[in-house]
């Protein structure tokens, strides 16, 4: 677990340092490229960390054949349909070499790039918004779960050209994003959410509803019967994922629950001060009130819940938090600075709780 406490303990400081504008301009941001570097090398050099690590390595191991390559699917079997651009992913790395290994380094390098490329373009405070990043699950992701890592960084680059109302690239950006996890289609809305979710009024009505949806139980399973009724193949996930553990996750009213609450109601208080301080939040805090209704109405349908918390909440998050920042001055932004600290804190705990501890690929090189 050391590497994790040096990496957070390194993006604390980096964050902190970030503060103050000259200082992190002389030595910060020197120091948050060697984080970051190591960052990927953690992620690069990990072996066996990680639910799917294993899993994605029988998957790598098992594609080869082009044929089986569908424009959104690669059919591994009967139960192991694959995203196209993940298999692709794969395959590419095998021209150069039939190496799993290869294929986890490479893979972290694009996934910590592109979002260094994207959190350079939205976040006030770029150190801030990985500190976020590595603490709630979005990291986590990378270790475990690497095409929702993916994907919900293309939605965040979709949300960037909605923003610049950029329509051909946000769909391109959320067509990527679908090609490595299907559940990115929930994504297409953001375009348009902006003019829709415009009003305080309506944010909160929207999120008001939700919550009776979740006191009720939520809607989520309703989904899978529905996708069965129009003839979906048992092998989908969203069908066969209704029968089993998967069913369990985010609890109505718990933890992560009210966490999301009380963060959606802040943004919605503070709305036009955010938008005003910093203008990506226009499409950003109704990326994240979008998402956490999604959730919310969705909640007795654990991973799906979860999937759009990973997709859509935690990459909006990422920059409209430290743009709270921003509503202070001077001094006075020690005060938000160390409450988005606590947050992270929190996530960090949480993450690590009970986790297995890292073990790095050089320990297994003779």
């Amino acid at each position: 677990m050391v590497p994790y406490y040096f990496l957070f303990a390194g993006l604390v400081l980096a964050s902190l340092v970030s503060q103050d504008r000259k200082v992190y301009s002389e030595i910060g941001a020197q120091g948050l490229f060697f984080i970051l570097l190591a960052m990927t090398l953690l992620l690069g050099l990990r072996h066996g960390v990680g639910s799917d690590f294993h899993s994605y390595e029988r998957i790598f191991y098992g594609v080869g054949d082009l044929n089986r390559l569908g424009p959104f699917i690669y059919r591994l079997s009967e139960s192991t349909p694959i995203e196209s651009g993940f298999a692709l992913l794969m395959l590419s790395v095998k021209v150069v070499a039939n190496s799993y290994t290869l294929f986890v380094f490479v893979l972290s390098i694009i996934s910590i790039a592109l979002k260094y490329a994207i959190f350079k373009k939205l976040s006030p405070f770029l150190a801030v918004s990985f500190l976020i990043y590595f603490s709630d699950e979005w990291f986590w992701k990378d270790l475990s779960g690497a095409r929702v890592a993916l994907a919900s960084t293309f939605i965040l680059f979709g949300a960037y050209y909605a923003y610049c109302r950029r329509i051909f690239l946000f769909f391109g950006f959320v067509f990527l994003a679908i090609l490595f996890h299907s559940a990115s289609i929930i994504a297409l809305p953001i375009y348009f959410i902006r003019g829709i979710l415009q009003s305080r009024m309506f944010l909160f009505l929207s999120l008001l509803a939700s919550l009776a949806l979740a006191a009720f139980g939520g809607v989520g399973l309703l989904i899978s019967e529905v996708a069965t009724a129009f003839g979906t193949d048992e092998s989908s996930r969203l069908v066969k994922y209704a029968n089993s553990k998967y069913v369990d996750g985010i609890s109505a009213f718990g933890g992560t629950f009210m966490i999301h609450l009380a963060l959606s109601l802040l943004m919605i208080y503070f709305y036009k001060p955010l938008v005003y301080k910093w203008s990506y939040n226009s499409i950003l805090i109704p990326m994240y009130i979008y998402g956490t209704v999604l959730m919310f109405s969705l909640i007795d349908y654990g991973i799906v819940a979860g999937r759009i918390r990973e997709m859509l909440c935690v990459p909006a998050l990422v920059i409209v938090l430290p743009s709270f920042i921003l509503l202070f001055r001077g001094n006075q932004r020690i005060v938000p600075y160390f409450a988005i600290v606590a947050y992270c804190g929190l996530w960090f705990y949480m993450m690590t709780l009970d986790r297995a501890p890292y073990q790095s690929i050089l320990h297994f090189i003779s």
